[in-house]
Formats: C-alpha cells, structure tokens, sequence
C-alpha cells in the first residue's frame, strides 16, 4: 500500500482546521475575544442587576438561588407564577435588564424584566387579587355590553 502525504492543517480550539497557521491564529483572537466578551457582558449584566428593585421593593440578588414570584398573563387571565434563574441567562435591551427563566418556564415566559418579579410571596398574591379583581370588572363590563346588544 503505497504512502500518502497528507497537507499539514492547523487546528484552533473549537477544532476548525485551516491551511495556513496564521488563518488558525486569527480564528483562534476571534474565538478568544468572543469568550472575553461573553464573560465581560456577564460581569456588566450582574453589575446592573445590582442596582434593579423588584417589585415589591426589594433589591436583586444575581446569583442568589430563590424562587421569583411573577404576575403573568397565561391564557385569558392573570396567574401567579413561580420562576426561578437557574442559567442566569440575561438580555440587556433599551437600558433593561431582563432575565431567561429556567427552561421549564421558558416557553410560557421567555424573558421577565426584574421589575416585574416579588421576592414576597404574600406582596404577590395581594397584587394577583387586585389585577384579577380589574379582570373580573372587564368580564363583567363586557357581559353587561353583550346582554345590551342581544336584548336590544
């Protein structure tokens, strides 16, 4: 069997091969750079947490295992949610800090602001009656606009 002389590759550290060692170089500062910046964006993220309220007032602890309280429209009326953030996954946009539930949650509420969450369960479950007591008054302003027009 005759030997074969194979090109000599470069590889980085995400196993990208390349065929001269400076393309394996410039992948390699890209890839460092983005893990850099992915650490640095997790730092400023936890630094802006740190000045966030819940809100029943509380501060927030990044990095702190509880679970969240969270007043969230789920099919036709509002419901009490418990959340938690395990990965810690955060999303900074126009100035706000919002946080990526655990993925048992992730589907119902893909991002909750800090604002939006109570530390107290009982703060939470006073502002669910009175957000539902406001529902309850809609449904029946809209009973009373429906009976108006049928027995009109």
């Amino acid at each position: 069997m005759p030997i074969t002389k194979r090109p000599q590759t470069f590889e980085a550290s995400d196993g990208a091969e390349f065929a001269t060692e400076a393309e394996a170089k410039r992948h390699q500062a890209l890839l460092d750079a983005s893990r850099d910046f992915r650490s640095a964006e997790k730092i400023y993220h936890q630094a802006i947490a740190k000045t966030q309220k819940t809100a029943d007032g509380r501060p927030f602890e990044f990095g702190v295992f509880r679970d969240y309280y969270l007043i969230h429209w789920w099919g036709d009326r509002p419901r009490l949610v418990t959340i938690d953030f395990i990965g810690r996954d955060s999303i900074l946009e126009d100035g706000k800090l919002y946080l990526v539930p655990g993925p048992d949650k992730r589907q119902a509420v893909p991002r909750v602001a800090v604002e939006e969450l109570y530390v107290d369960r009982l703060a939470a479950r006073k502002e669910l009656l009175r957000r539902l007591e406001e529902w309850i008054a809609d449904v029946n302003r809209e009973i009373e606009e429906l009976m108006a027009e049928v027995s009109g």
